[in-house]
């Protein structure tokens, strides 16, 4: 399985949307009040709608800063996770991308990072799927999500019910090798006999390719 920090490079578009969402807030907080300068004096006391209007930027200013808050959290959480991975540190892997998971809004990477490391740092599979599914309900096909669903599956003892997965990876990435043995590998396991011949073809040609 790929590492958590290899995955990290293969992420690095895959931003979350909450970052997009908290400059969003914070641009459209700068909206005018009102054009005071009826006349030539200032008014004694500004009308309600200038007051509405103030109401509404302080509420998106504090909305932007909020989200924006959780996300930068979550980012440096997640930097703290690869790098303890590339320590082989699974279980400080493990601890900051579940942390950065229930501060995250909106964003797949902490969740499937986290999923990726639990059966290595706390020898549950089970574990992996939970964060799996949560990153399922955000983007059902993130990235080789899967193909490490498949793998967990697999660790707790159900070939067949991760085959699919497995199907399902090899298909999105029909030139990626990994994702064309993971396929094969779990087809030979659960004595599929239909459909290995196209399988180990799609391995010969993720293998011509790389």
């Amino acid at each position: 399985s790929p590492s958590p920090t290899m995955s990290m490079l293969r992420l690095t578009l895959a931003r979350s949307p909450t970052d997009l969402a908290a400059l969003l807030c914070l641009g459209l907080a700068w909206h005018p009040f009102v054009d005071a300068s009826a006349d030539e004096g200032v008014p004694e006391a500004w009308p309600s709608r200038t007051w509405i209007a103030a109401a509404l930027a302080v509420g998106l200013a504090a909305a932007g800063v909020w989200l924006g808050g959780r996300a930068a959290i979550s980012s440096w959480l997640l930097r703290q996770g690869a790098v303890a991975e590339s320590r082989d540190e699974a279980a400080a892997a493990y601890e900051a991308h579940a942390t950065a998971a229930k501060w995250s809004v909106g964003d797949p990477q902490p969740d499937y990072f986290a999923g990726i490391v639990a059966p290595r740092a706390l020898r549950s599979p089970q574990l992996a799927l939970r964060h799996f599914e949560a990153v399922r309900n955000l983007e059902p096909d993130f990235v080789h999500l899967n193909g490490e669903i498949g793998l967990a599956l697999a660790q707790a003892g159900g070939h067949e019910p991760a085959l699919p997965f497995f199907a399902r990876d090899a298909a999105l990435f029909p030139y990626d090798v990994i994702a064309q043995s993971r396929h094969v590998q779990c087809a030979f396991n659960t004595g599929q006999s239909e459909g290995i011949e196209a399988a180990l073809a799609a391995l010969a040609k993720a293998r011509v390719a790389e």
